[in-house]
């Protein structure tokens, strides 16, 4: 099956990690690489491409709306004022699925780092699963407590699936027209999460075919091997106010 790796990135996240990524990637990865992004210049140089997200201009809408809605009011707090950033993620993964109609395509976050010349063959196995089914629309992290929604650092989506291509453009379509407010909580997880419990996407989990039981679960799996989310650790070190007031998803 043909496997496609892809991330998210803007020019202000490229100097800060994104080039740490792509230069790991390009390392220890023998497999091509597409970045989507809002404003980097586009370019196809070798195995890596870079390609102008399609929906920049009603993500810039989204945003003024948010932030006189949301973010400008919760300025002392930083997970409330970038909330709106995950948007990227989705129209990355509405784009990238109705551009290829077979192959398996692997998402993973631009704050990772490649750290290991394993890195193709951990990943051939650990994918193994979903790749020779045909059966499931995606592969994620679905983290072990009830409170938290998957993880999206890293995801598998089978693009011969037509649901998967029709459900990512709703999920676009739904916090474009501000109906994702409605969600317990708002992020590219939350919407994922809710597709998956009203089946509308066949999922594959990580978590249970490898035995994975943690908060932090790309950490607990074959993956930390070779990959490093830098953001990652922050996500065990979990409070019960935080808890409560729904920073944990």
């Amino acid at each position: 099956m043909n496997r496609i790796f892809f991330t998210t990135l803007s020019n202000e996240y490229y100097q800060k990690y994104g080039k740490q990524f792509v230069d790991s990637f390009l390392k220890y990865s023998t497999s091509n690489l597409i970045i989507f992004s809002e404003d980097m210049d586009c370019f196809d140089k070798g195995r890596v491409k870079v390609i102008r997200l399609n929906e920049v201009d009603k993500i810039d809408d989204f945003k003024k709306n948010f932030l006189s809605l949301v973010g400008n009011k919760f300025k002392f707090l930083p997970y409330f004022s970038r909330m709106d950033v995950w948007i990227y993620k989705i129209a990355t993964h509405k784009q990238i699925t109705s551009m290829f109609a077979d192959g398996l395509g692997i998402y993973i976050d631009s704050d990772s780092v490649i750290t290991s010349s394993k890195f193709d063959d951990v990943i051939t196995d650990f994918i193994a699963p979903i790749e020779n089914s045909l059966f499931y629309d995606i592969g994620i992290f679905r983290r072990v407590d009830d409170h938290l929604h998957p993880e999206s650092g890293f995801m598998a989506f089978n693009f011969s699936s037509k649901t998967l291509k029709t459900n990512f453009s709703e999920l676009f379509d739904e916090v474009i027209n501000d109906k994702f407010y409605d969600l317990p909580s708002w992020t590219d997880c939350s919407l994922i999460d809710r597709a998956i419990i009203q089946n509308k996407l066949k999922a594959f989990d990580f978590c249970k075919e490898y035995q994975i039981k943690s908060t932090n679960p790309v950490y607990q799996s074959k993956l930390k091997k070779v990959l490093l989310h830098l953001k990652g650790p922050r996500k065990g070190k979990y409070s019960l106010l935080k808890r409560l007031i729904g920073m944990y998803r």
